[in-house]
């Protein structure tokens, strides 16, 4: 399990934040959201680092499902289901049909 602890600010965290998130491997996403503290139950499947204090920066480590545990600054928690692909086969394909390959 790996945790990450963020600074406290006095921002709240934004509505936006998803329940669930697709990723690929080697896949980067930065959520807005001020956290106290996050949990992620699998590092092995993505990695979370605290980029500024309203802000995580998700890596998609390796295939698979895990899920995070968000404390927010008031008290209360969020969960999120993150789930991490082998590849982006759209992208790939796409790639693999450019006049230039």
């Amino acid at each position: 399990m790996q945790v990450v602890f963020a600074a406290y600010a006095a921002e709240p965290v934004r509505e936006s934040l998803p329940e669930e998130l697709d990723m690929f491997v080697g896949d980067s996403r930065v959520l807005a959201a001020t956290v106290r503290r996050v949990a992620v139950a699998n590092g092995k499947v993505v990695s979370v680092t605290s980029v500024a204090a309203d802000s995580l920066l998700l890596m998609g480590e390796s295939a698979g499902i895990t899920s995070m545990q968000l404390w927010l600054p008031d008290g209360s928690q969020r969960r999120l289901t993150v789930r991490v692909a082998a590849a982006d086969l759209e992208h790939t394909f796409a790639v693999s049909q450019r006049p230039d390959r």
